[in-house]
C-alpha cells in the first residue's frame, strides 16, 4: 500500500506544483497590471493517518492554494492625468458593475484599487476594466448632498447615498453669489466721521460680475434706556456728542405721546441741523419695543464741521401703564459702532432690502455682532435680467479665528471669498488628497461634485478575487466600513498617480525555478514507485 500511496503522493505534489507555477504565471502576466496584487502558493501537507504518535505507512500529499497579497502596497507612479487615483494606505475604491442610461447603479458592488478612470461618452467615471466609481454627491460647498440637493450624513456601513460619479451637466457653469465670508481690520482708534471701502465682487444667477462695495463709517452710537409711562409726557435727555473735529455738542433727546398712544423721538441741537426723525416707536403687549430697535440720525452743524452720522440703539426701551418715565442716553455703551453700507455697480438703487446695518466690537476688539447681514439686489436694474439673489455677509468666521475686528491703528483686508461662480466652460476634472471630486472650468473656477470613500475590511485577504482585478466581499472578509479619504484608519486617495502591480519580476523567476525542480522531484517519486512495483511484480514468474 506504501507503494501506491507514495505514487498518489507524487501525484499530489506534481498537481500542488502546476497549481504554484499557474499562480507564477499570474503574477508575470500581472506585472504592469495598475492595482494589481501578487498572489503566492501557499502549501498545506495531506495525511493519510497516524499510529503510536507518528507518521502513518502511507503516504500523504500536498495541495496548494492561491493566497493574495492584498494588502501588500504598491508603489505609486504620477501619470500626469487628473481622473487616474492611487491610494496610499488602506482601503478600495467602491465600483459598480454597470449603470444605466439615467445615471443609476444597477449593477454590483464591487472594489478595486484599479484606479485608471476615464470620462466614457455619458461622464461616467469607469476604469480599464469597465467598473464605474462611485462616490457621495455634494454641493459647490463641499457638504454632502442626497439626489435633490437636501443635506445627508452618508452611511458609514452601506452603499446608501452613493452614486455613479457622473459629471455631465457640468459643460457650462455659473452660479449667483449667496454668501460672502469677511476678514478685515477696522482700526480701534478710528475718529468719528472715518470711513472706509472695502471692494467685493458678486455674480448674480447668470455668471455675470458686479463690481460691488462695502463701505463703513465710524459712528457714534447714543444707546437709549429705561422706560416710558403713560403718565409722563414729554420726556427728554441730553447728551454730549463729539464731532469729528473734536468740538462737544449737546444733543437733546424728546420722547412724546400722543392722543393716540403712540410714542415718537425727536432730536434737536442748538448749534447744528437734525435730519432724520421725528422716528415713531411701537411696542408689544408686554411694553418690549417693536420697531424700530436700531435709527439713525445725522447733524449738519454750523460752521465748516463735517456732519455727524449718530446710530440710536432703541432696543433698551419699556413702554409702562403708569409710574414715571426714566429714560437715559448713554453713548458707546456698546463700544465702537461702525454703519455698513452695501452698493453694487448700480450703486444702492437695485438694493431691495438691507441697504445698511451697524456692526459694533466689544472693547477688547472682538466683534459684538451682528455676526450675518443678509441684503437683497434686483440685478434687473444693472442691466442684466437675472432673478434676485439674496447675499449673506459672514463677519464672523466659522472656527471662532480671523473674521471681522478692530484692532491698531490701520485698516487691512485679510480676505474677502464669495460662492459665486462667473459663466466658464467645463475644462478638466481634479482629484485632492481627501477625495474630493473637483470640476474645473476654463475661468479659472472650479466646484467640488463628489467626494471619494474608501472602503475598508477587517480581512482583506479574505476578499473574493474577481475578473478585472476587482473583489468581492465574503463572510471571512468580514462587513465594509466607508470612509473619507486620510480618516479613521482609510488610506489617502492621490489624484494623478496609478499603484503599481506588487509583482516583483525577480522573485516570480525565482520562484519558477524552485517550482520546476519541485516538479521534477514529484515526478522522480512517482518513477522510482513505479519501477519499484516493477520488481515487485517480477518476484513470480
Amino acid at each position: 500500500m506504501s507503494l501506491y500511496s507514495a505514487m498518489y503522493s507524487g501525484v499530489s505534489g506534481l498537481s500542488a506544483q502546476s497549481s504554484s507555477l499557474g499562480i507564477i504565471s499570474q503574477n508575470i502576466a500581472n506585472v504592469n497590471t495598475v492595482g494589481y496584487k501578487g498572489s503566492r502558493a501557499e502549501f498545506s501537507s495531506l495525511v493519510t493517518g497516524h499510529y503510536n504518535g507518528g507518521i502513518g505507512a502511507s503516504a500523504g500529499g500536498v495541495k496548494a492554494t492561491a493566497g493574495s497579497l492584498i494588502r501588500q502596497q504598491g508603489l505609486l507612479q504620477a501619470t500626469g492625468s487628473g481622473t487616474d487615483l492611487g491610494i496610499a494606505g488602506d482601503g478600495f475604491f467602491i465600483v459598480n458593475s454597470a449603470v444605466d442610461s439615467a445615471g443609476e447603479a444597477t449593477g454590483e458592488n464591487l472594489f478595486t484599487r484599479a484606479g485608471a478612470f476615464t470620462l466614457d461618452a455619458n461622464r461616467n467615471l469607469r476604469n480599464t476594466s469597465g467598473y464605474y466609481l462611485t462616490g457621495w454627491r455634494t454641493n459647490a460647498e463641499g457638504n454632502y448632498v442626497g439626489a435633490n440637493g437636501s443635506t445627508i450624513t452618508p452611511n458609514q456601513t452601506s452603499y446608501a447615498n452613493l452614486e455613479p460619479i457622473n459629471l455631465s451637466g457640468l459643460e457650462f457653469a455659473a452660479q449667483g453669489t449667496t454668501k460672502v465670508s469677511l476678514a478685515a481690520n477696522l482700526p480701534a482708534n478710528a475718529k468719528i466721521g472715518d470711513s472706509y471701502e472695502t471692494p467685493v465682487e458678486l455674480y448674480d444667477a447668470v455668471g455675470t460680475s458686479h463690481q460691488s462695495t462695502l463701505s463703513w463709517l465710524k459712528v457714534d452710537t447714543i444707546a437709549s434706556t429705561g422706560q416710558l409711562s403713560a403718565t409722563q409726557s414729554p420726556v427728554s435727555v441730553v447728551r454730549s456728542v463729539t464731532d469729528a473735529d473734536g468740538t462737544v455738542h449737546d444733543l437733546n433727546l424728546t420722547y412724546t405721546r400722543n392722543a393716540a398712544n403712540d410714542w415718537s423721538m425727536t432730536a434737536s441741537t442748538a448749534d447744528g441741523t437734525v435730519q432724520g426723525g421725528p422716528i415713531a416707536l411701537t411696542f408689544d403687549g408686554t411694553g418690549n419695543p417693536t420697531s424700530p430697535t436700531d435709527a439713525e440720525i445725522s447733524v449738519d452743524w454750523t460752521g465748516d464741521t463735517t456732519d455727524s452720522v449718530l446710530r440710536l440703539d432703541l432696543s433698551g426701551l419699556t413702554q409702562v401703564a403708569t409710574g414715571a418715565s426714566t429714560v437715559a442716553a448713554d453713548l458707546n455703551t456698546a463700544g465702537a459702532s461702525w454703519k455698513l453700507s452695501v452698493a453694487t455697480d448700480n450703486g444702492a438703487d437695485n438694493l431691495t432690502s438691507g441697504a445698511s446695518t451697524y456692526v459694533t466690537f466689544n472693547k477688547d476688539g472682538t466683534l459684538a455682532g451682528p455676526s450675518s447681514h443678509t441684503f437683497g439686489v434686483d440685478w434687473a436694474d444693472s442691466s442684466t435680467m437675472a432673478e434676485d439673489s439674496s447675499i449673506t455677509l459672514n463677519f464672523a468666521a466659522p472656527n471662532g479665528s480671523g473674521g471681522m475686528g478692530s484692532f491698531g491703528e490701520s485698516y487691512s483686508v485679510g480676505s474677502v471669498n464669495q460662492d459665486g461662480i462667473a459663466f466658464g466652460a467645463f475644462s478638466g476634472v481634479n482629484v485632492g488628497d481627501d477625495g474630493m471630486v473637483v470640476a474645473l472650468f476654463d475661468n479659472g473656477q472650479s466646484r467640488p461634485v463628489y467626494r471619494i470613500p474608501l472602503a475598508r475590511f477587517a480581512s482583506p485577504e479574505n476578499l473574493a478575487v474577481r475578473d478585472g482585478n476587482a473583489y468581492q466581499m465574503t463572510n471571512a472578509s468580514g462587513g465594509m466600513f466607508l470612509s473619507a479619504s486620510g480618516e479613521n484608519g482609510a488610506g489617502t486617495v492621490s489624484g494623478g498617480t496609478l499603484e503599481a502591480s506588487t509583482v516583483d519580476l525577480a522573485g516570480e523567476f525565482t520562484s519558477m525555478i524552485t517550482t520546476q525542480r519541485a516538479y521534477s522531484a514529484n515526478a522522480t517519486i512517482i518513477r522510482t514507485a513505479d519501477e519499484m512495483l516493477q520488481e515487485l511484480s517480477q518476484l513470480k514468474r
